[in-house]
């Protein structure tokens, strides 16, 4: 079977200078390649490339199938890419190439895939594997029965079919070693990714990691650095991020890898994104040892009040100290607010601003809440639109977003007088330069994506045979 895996392209085309790896469609590629079908893989966002480039390429290869993948794992695409999904898609079966989908939108609304002319999209993420591995086996999707496959989304006569999943759940161990190869290294920055787990331990009401993924699942620490020992003794790799929404949930596993990394003595920079509730100090300071220079906490709101409302579980002055502790370890800290989370008073806005004051994190991402379709506050919300979780505005609209505002105007304030850049656009990336404080030191508060991996080569430290004395020392190249 001859397959093509298609990355969208965004509207417009996402900066050039914050891309990676799509690793998630990437995995899904190689999957398929070892289980002996032929793939390829067309970025089409990475690339620039239009519908034209779409018909070139689909017309010189007789491809058996095509595989889109949308919100899959973290989403960059905004909104408008489901229109240019749909003339993807017509495009495609002009050529006689069946569709399958693969992301949280499809999953969620399933009235889309009769709206975009999908042939078949996978109900669920924790079992995305299995099910797309039967797909691929049929020689023609409506050829077979597709009501004996659990865990899919047909059309069926004009009539959109749902069958529902088993309890059966993919086991990423037997994921394997992702085919770089399929991709242009250049197209992307210096920075490779992995997905070392999958799912949350979390219940954030905002997010529809659990429902999509499941229970939270780690590969083995064996797998996970084997992987991480193929992408530097194979492609050169300097940095890499655990791009897993959870990295740190099981402590052992962690501790485990980087015994691992040390005792290969692979010399490797590593980020990952993890949470205040699995923080655990021995796991951070063998992170700290075996290569780790930078970590993302998605804290939300410093205001206790609106953290219980949401449903993240964790004590506020317990995330200060964790990110202070994190920070003396000479690791980069990311923090992510969503300033609009109920309820919005004056007070709870105050008590975020006055987390930050206590923390000042070297990176600060600020979002305006979406209610994203699989999350508990996106039930009952029936539209496809406002899925983007990176769009700079308020979707909010009420007399409460003007007071939003405001204090996103004093945060800016703030941050300015402690040597932040302000960053509004993707293109102010292309020039990290110009980002560097007087003290050298790159500090920030993005409203728009982030860039990964800027100055993790500067940090080192030195551990000492006492735990709780650790020396930050600054590396000038």
């Amino acid at each position: 079977m001859k397959i093509l895996f298609v990355n969208p392209p965004n509207k417009p085309f996402t900066e050039k200078h914050i891309l990676i790896e799509p690793i998630d469609i990437l995995s899904l590629a190689s999957l398929c390649i070892s289980l002996g079908h032929e793939a390829s893989f067309f970025d089409m966002d990475a690339k620039r490339l239009g519908l034209m480039d779409l018909i070139k390429q689909v017309q010189e290869n007789q491809f058996d199938k095509a595989v889109i993948v949308f919100d899959n794992h973290i989403p960059l695409h905004k909104d408008e890419t489901l229109n240019t999904i749909k003339k993807i898609n017509k495009i495609l079966h002009e050529q006689k190439i069946e569709i399958i989908g693969i992301g949280k939108t499809f999953t969620y609304n399933h009235d889309l895939i009769k709206k975009l002319n999908i042939d078949v999209s996978i109900l669920e993420g924790k079992n995305t594997e299995n099910t797309l591995t039967r797909l691929l086996n049929l020689q023609n999707l409506f050829s077979e029965n597709l009501s004996k496959i659990s865990g899919i989304i047909f059309v069926d006569n004009g009539v959109v079919v749902t069958n529902p999943p088993t309890n059966e759940e993919f086991d990423i161990n037997d994921l394997p070693i992702t085919c770089r190869d399929l991709v242009d290294k250049s197209d992307y920055i210096d920075i490779k990714s992995m997905i070392t787990s999958r799912g949350c331990i979390n219940n954030c009401k905002f997010c529809p990691c659990k429902n999509f993924w499941g229970n939270w699942k780690g590969k083995s620490p064996e797998l996970v650095v084997n992987e991480i020992k193929d992408l530097v003794e194979n492609f050169g790799t300097k940095k890499i991020i655990f791009l897993d929404d959870n990295a740190t949930v099981d402590n052992q596993r962690m501790i485990d890898i980087c015994n691992l990394i040390k005792k290969e003595k692979t010399a490797i920079k590593l980020g990952c994104l993890c949470s205040v509730n699995t923080f655990n100090k021995e796991m951070f300071v063998s992170m700290a040892q075996a290569g780790f220079r930078w970590v993302h906490f998605g804290i939300e709101s410093g205001c206790q009040e609106v953290l219980e409302h949401c449903g993240k579980n964790f004590d506020v002055q317990k995330a200060v100290e964790i990110i202070n502790f994190t920070k003396k370890l000479g690791l980069r800290v990311r923090t992510s607010l969503i300033l609009d989370l109920e309820p919005i008073t004056e007070k709870n806005l105050q008590d975020t601003l006055g987390f930050i004051e206590k923390t000042m994190p070297d990176e600060i991402r600020i979002h305006y809440l979406v209610n994203r379709l699989g999350s508990e506050y996106g039930k009952n919300n029936g539209q496809i639109s406002n899925q983007y979780i990176h769009e700079n505005k308020i979707v909010l609209q009420n007399e409460k977003s003007d007071l939003v505002l405001k204090y996103v105007n004093i945060l800016t304030r703030m941050v300015k007088n402690n040597d932040y850049s302000i960053i509004k656009k993707p293109s102010q990336w292309a020039d990290i330069e110009k980002l560097r404080g007087k003290d050298g030191k790159i500090k920030f508060v993005s409203f728009c994506p982030s860039k990964y991996g800027i100055d993790w080569w500067k940090y080192e430290t030195n551990y000492w045979n006492n735990r709780q004395n650790w020396k930050r020392k600054i590396i000038l190249h």
